[in-house]
């Protein structure tokens, strides 16, 4: 006769192996501030930067997994100025807030203005009218200061021009007043020594209208020059350039001789 056995259920609990660890999900917690789930270790603090989250709470746990972002010093370049919670911005070291100085900005009409501000015409106007001043107040200052108030430097080989044409009608004390005044610009910047050859080039291509208005013009301005030799506001390869020998002509070869005689220089310094 066949005989069964009974044998009892395991039970599931006894499965489980008493060295295996239950692991529990994270807790969440929501702020109340934000719509966004912050993730709180429990037992850890948060990883991210300080003051970044409130109650120490990270992101999204990558911290946790990265470790904690490293202090940099100021000094180091990879450092940014952001993170300084006490940082002022500033443009450059004027201390005035505002809009910089435009250099062809027009008030009148408020707008920029391409290229100089004033017409070639208006300049040589107004710079006639200056020049008439300063052969009566002999205030070179003051001349420098009206020409820097148009605001159109790429007209001031104009000025070389026109001064020295002016100068020709006129006596020898307006004639120094001019090579004075061409040397003191020089000094300041007013005529970069560019400017003044091309002022000078200026009137080697109107020398033959000059010359009808005022006979001998052309030696006064071989004697402009060789002052301005002599004053050294122009080096003496001005004088080899082919296309300035080519428009002076005789009055660069006149320039030459007189450069060429003996103790010449101190007689040109007070040629007028």
């Amino acid at each position: 006769m066949a005989t069964f056995s009974t044998f009892t259920k395991p039970n599931s609990s006894a499965s489980v192996s008493t060295h295996s660890k239950v692991r529990t999900a994270p807790e969440t917690v929501v702020s109340e501030e934000s719509s966004k789930r912050n993730i709180l270790r429990k037992g850890k603090s948060g990883g991210g930067p300080k003051g970044k989250f409130k109650n120490n709470l990270t992101d999204d746990g990558s911290s946790v997994l990265v470790g904690p972002k490293p202090t940099l010093d100021q000094g180091d370049p990879l450092f940014d100025v952001e993170e300084d919670e006490n940082y002022i911005l500033v443009s450059g070291n004027d201390p005035v807030i505002g809009s910089p100085k435009r250099r062809n900005y027009d008030p009148e009409y408020r707008r920029m203005v391409v290229g100089p501000k004033l017409t070639l015409s208006e300049f040589k106007r107004r710079t006639i009218t200056n020049l008439e001043e300063y052969f009566s107040s002999e205030d070179m200052n003051e001349l420098s200061q009206s020409i820097l108030e148009m605001e159109c430097p790429d007209y001031h080989y104009e000025v070389i021009k026109k001064s020295i044409s002016l100068s020709l009608d006129r006596n020898e004390r307006e004639r120094e007043l001019i090579s004075k005044f061409l040397s003191y610009g020089y000094g300041n910047e007013l005529f970069p020594m560019d400017c003044i050859g091309k002022g000078f080039e200026r009137i080697f291509e109107s020398i033959d209208d000059l010359e009808i208005d005022v006979p001998g013009a052309g030696h006064n301005v071989s004697v402009f020059l060789a002052r301005a030799l002599v004053d050294e506001i122009l080096p003496p390869s001005f004088l080899t350039d082919p296309m300035v020998s080519s428009l002076g002509g005789e009055m660069v070869a006149e320039t030459i001789r007189m450069l060429s005689r003996d103790h010449q220089y101190s007689r040109l310094e007070r040629i007028w």
